[in-house]
């Protein structure tokens, strides 16, 4: 079954997590989206086993991610660059290869991530949308089995 494809950055991502805006200048728009495809879809993969997708709503911790891995493979991908070739660790590299050890980690449930909306606080029951339901402490009603729920039978 396949799922349909959520974009977990934009463009204006990649040199906000990823790279400068310099660095993908010469990078061309549409590799920049399919690199922004394939970063989802490796998030994805690795959430799979733990949520449902697509996902509707996400942390910043997700849109990092995918701008940090779709930066990595735009630079890297255009320019068939050597993340190491000055003899000192990128950046990118070292944030690129972080990346890949949490997803491992989510994907294998020793990490969690930002997904979804903040519960808000049960003190706060106008911030729910429900009525609020309140009870006083249990009668002891029950039935004559010693099952069912509250006034289904007679008093213990």
């Amino acid at each position: 079954m396949a799922v349909a494809q959520t974009s977990y950055c934009q463009r204006s991502d990649l040199s906000v997590f990823g790279t400068t805006a310099d660095a993908l200048e010469d990078v061309d728009p549409d590799v920049q989206d399919r690199c922004i495809s394939a970063a989802s879809a490796r998030i994805d993969g690795a959430l799979r086993a733990h949520v449902n997708l697509p996902l509707v709503d996400w942390g910043m911790d997700i849109t990092r991610a995918a701008a940090i891995l779709a930066a990595y493979d735009a630079i890297s991908a255009s320019r068939g660059r050597n993340p190491e070739e000055d003899g000192e660790p990128d950046d990118l590299a070292i944030r690129y290869r972080s990346v890949e050890k949490w997803l491992s980690d989510v994907a294998e449930g020793l990490s969690t991530t930002a997904v979804g909306s903040p519960v808000p606080a049960p003190s706060d029951p106008s911030s729910i949308g429900g009525p609020l339901i309140t009870s006083n402490r249990p009668r002891g009603w029950q039935n004559n089995l010693g099952t069912g729920g509250a006034f289904s039978g007679r008093r213990r």
